[in-house]
């Protein structure tokens, strides 16, 4: 048995691009190694052997997408990638105080979405925004925040680019957060923490 791993790379004269990176790591025979930790998630188990199972879950507010169970087969591979944990595009939030993430944050938002976010806090609160980081694709992609229930909603801004918001407070106990991102290129997108007063 060999204890060596070649890799190859051909390219031609014609179109370059941005490459790859490779993260490599020695691991014990009849073991498919640790396959990491979702961003947002947690891993229960901690074996690596053949025939060890791992599951993972996501931290409140996201969904899991992918296998929920994966086992390290005999062939030293393991039964499915990792999953990972994505912020829903739509979702009401109603405690005193969260995060409001972009879809897939901070590895890039996807296109042609069309995102809302509703927090209501307590009848005669107000609510906080703080925006901890943003980066969208100006000026096709954006986020609109508006305050008050639906029927009367005011605009408090539309924000695009790199440039970090400051922060926002709302007159009602309702703000709604609307993200829409064209077909084309992203940004990381944003973090947002709110909190009701």
């Amino acid at each position: 048995m060999s204890h060596q791993m070649w890799l190859h790379l051909q390219s031609d004269e014609s179109v370059g691009s941005i490459g790859f990176k490779i993260n490599y790591k020695e691991i014990d025979k009849d073991s498919c190694g640790d396959p990491g930790t979702p961003l947002y998630g947690y891993k229960e188990g901690s074996g690596f052997l053949n025939g060890d199972i791992l599951r993972f879950k996501c931290q409140f507010g996201f969904e899991l997408i992918g296998e929920r169970m994966i086992t390290c087969q005999n062939n030293n591979q393991w039964s499915a990638n990792i999953p990972i944990c994505i912020f829903p595009c739509f979702s009401n939030f109603s405690a005193p105080m969260g995060t409001v993430l972009s879809p897939d944050y901070p590895e890039g938002y996807g296109n042609n979405l069309n995102c809302v976010w509703l927090i209501i806090s307590e009848p005669g609160s107000r609510i906080h925004l703080a925006f901890n980081d943003f980066d969208l694709e100006p000026p096709y992609d954006f986020l609109t925040i508006k305050d008050g229930d639906q029927s009367e909603t005011t605009m408090l801004g539309r924000f695009s680019g790199a440039e970090v918001p400051s922060h926002l407070t709302s007159n009602s106990n309702i703000l709604q957060l609307e993200f829409q991102a064209d077909h084309s290129m992203s940004g990381r997108g944003f973090n947002i923490t709110y909190s009701s007063e």
